[in-house]
């Protein structure tokens, strides 16, 4: 059985390298910068065996601590790149994140979704194998990634590439102690073989 759009993906390849007048195209120099043009593309996330997912948990503040949210890759074979992050605080603060695989939490149920329908189960839950959890902490540790949130307001976008491999997590926590924290990580997950992790 011949996979779907296969012709037309060739088709559009040969096109555009006669766009270009290449009698023999370079791979390299002439085909990678339209590889990643179509990346973007996401009905073209599962030709690449990509699960496109989302991760969202708003917590409440807790007194004397400062709250945590945790995107966790815990599956073996399984790589997570966040691509966007949103982030909001009911008092304007610095965000800090870090990426740890120590100390995960415990993960929360129905926190993280694939937002792709094709990948739904027999129910039509689209799940992810990345998951969620929150927990927190004395005092915020110092993050390699830190920026500001203001007062009641939700952050922009952060568009970032942040690539988890197996038993690694992305955490990210307020500076204040006693405020609440939202935040929605948004990005895509593959299967990954041993010789791309060393």
């Amino acid at each position: 059985m011949a996979t779907p759009q296969t012709s037309r993906f060739h088709d559009l390849l040969r096109r555009l390298t006669l766009a270009k007048d290449l009698s023999f195209p370079s791979v390299l120099e002439d085909l990678f910068p339209m590889v990643d043009m179509l990346a973007d593309k996401p009905e073209l996330f599962r030709g690449r065996g990509e699960l496109p997912f989302s991760a969202a948990v708003g917590i409440v503040a807790n007194a004397g601590v400062v709250n945590r949210a945790w995107l966790m890759n815990k599956a073996a074979g399984n790589l997570a790149v966040v691509t966007h992050l949103i982030v909001g605080s009911a008092t304007g603060q610095d965000i800090v994140a870090n990426i740890v695989n120590t100390g995960l939490p415990a993960d929360v149920v129905n926190l993280t979704v694939g937002l792709d329908s094709r990948n739904a189960d027999a129910s039509g839950v689209n799940r992810s194998r990345c998951t969620m959890g929150t927990d927190t902490n004395a005092a915020a540790t110092a993050g390699g990634i830190r920026f500001s949130v203001n007062n009641l307001g939700m952050f922009a976008p952060i568009p970032m590439r942040v690539v988890l491999s197996p038993g690694f997590a992305l955490r990210v926590e307020t500076v204040n102690p006693n405020t609440t924290l939202v935040v929605m990580f948004m990005g895509y997950e593959r299967s990954v073989d041993a010789t791309e992790l060393t």
